[in-house]
């Protein structure tokens, strides 16, 4: 171990004198365009979104509306037969 020690002195000395901080600022600098350019992008499709929406809700308006209006005694009536039906036993056919 004695003897490992001044080659890995050696090495960490070598590694710690490669000058890295140029890379890194580029690859920082790098990313960074990126982000900024996918921002921008981003900000761009969201203002087409809020077009969009806006358009929708003006077409809302124009949407034509059902006529065909149930009555409070029609609903209950339909309620009630429902509920007798889903009482109701299914029949087996073939079965007795």
């Amino acid at each position: 171990m004695l003897t490992e020690q001044p080659a890995v002195n050696g090495l960490l000395r070598e590694i710690a004198a490669v000058p890295t901080a140029d890379g890194i600022d580029a690859l920082d600098n790098l990313l960074s365009g990126e982000q900024r350019e996918t921002e921008l992008l981003a900000q761009q499709y969201r203002r087409y979104l809020l077009i969009f929406a806006a358009a929708l809700v003006a077409l809302l308006p124009s949407t034509p509306i059902p006529a065909h209006r149930v009555s409070s005694s029609q609903c209950a009536s339909r309620i009630s037969w429902r509920t007798l039906c889903a009482s109701m036993p299914l029949p087996l056919h073939g079965i007795e």
